[in-house]
């Protein structure tokens, strides 16, 4: 959800992990971009912003864990 003019994005971690929060604004021929890097977890839920989200018409997310 939007916090102001950031997108709040939430998700669900395993401890002692690290993920990816990438974003595209276009699903048909996705270029995704990192948002986040190395976002170290610690079990339970970790949220991350996206400051530009509101700018967008629209954007799509992915979180992927790092190995």
């Amino acid at each position: 959800g939007f916090a102001g003019a950031n997108l709040q994005l939430v998700f669900t971690t395993a401890s002692n992990q690290l993920y990816r929060v990438e974003m595209t604004d276009d699903l048909a021929n996705p270029h995704w971009t990192p948002l986040t890097n190395n976002v170290v977890a610690v079990g339970g839920v970790v949220s991350v912003i996206d400051p530009n989200a509101s700018g967008q018409p629209r954007r799509f997310y992915r979180v992927r864990q790092l190995p």
